[in-house]
């Protein structure tokens, strides 16, 4: 299996159980008091999910990607 594949389930299977949507969350508040003991780990943990994506492709409609990644909203 390539790592694309890989890292496409893996964003689904985050997506799925919500532990996506609450990195997002967190990240979303980072400038909050209450959650800034999590800030470290909320931003090594995107940077793990998204370093083999290029900024770009981050911006780009899901149907546009050409790499082989998929987001958690398409089906593999």
């Amino acid at each position: 299996m390539e790592l694309g594949s890989l890292q496409s389930r893996l964003l689904l299977q985050m997506e799925q159980a919500r532990f996506l949507p609450l990195l997002l969350t967190l990240a979303e508040n980072a400038d909050k008091g209450e959650y800034e003991e999590y800030n470290v780990l909320v931003l090594d943990s995107l940077w793990l999910i998204f370093r083999a994506v290029e900024v770009e492709d981050l911006i780009r409609e899901s149907g546009q990607v050409s790499n082989g990644l998929h987001f958690a909203s398409e089906p593999i």
